[in-house]
């Protein structure tokens, strides 16, 4: 048995309802299913998608979900290495001062 296989569906629910619709695309695309709709019309089919049990759409859901992640977590750890940036100021877009 592969973790795949002994998590629950209600685990894949949880990284499908997080998704954003360019996530629930890719998890439809990749199962052959029509992308076309509002949000909550995607998430619903791709909630249907991750209540079949399939391990290959399992799969899928937590290789989306682990990009999501890497993104999210490389954006906060550039911004927390580079601190100077956040008190930066160019000073060639400052209002010039009067003579």
């Amino acid at each position: 048995m592969t973790m795949i296989d002994g998590l629950g569906n209600d685990y894949y629910r949880n990284l499908v309802q997080d998704f954003r619709i360019s996530q629930l695309h890719a998890l439809l695309i990749f199962s052959g299913q029509n992308r076309s709709g509002r949000k909550e019309a995607l998430q619903e089919r791709a909630l249907q998608l991750a209540d079949l049990g399939s391990k290959t759409i399992n799969l899928k859901i937590v290789e989306i979900a682990k990009q999501n992640r890497f993104r999210e977590t490389s954006a906060s750890e550039m911004q927390g290495s580079i601190p100077f940036l956040e008190s930066y100021s160019n000073p060639y877009t400052s209002p010039i001062p009067d003579s």
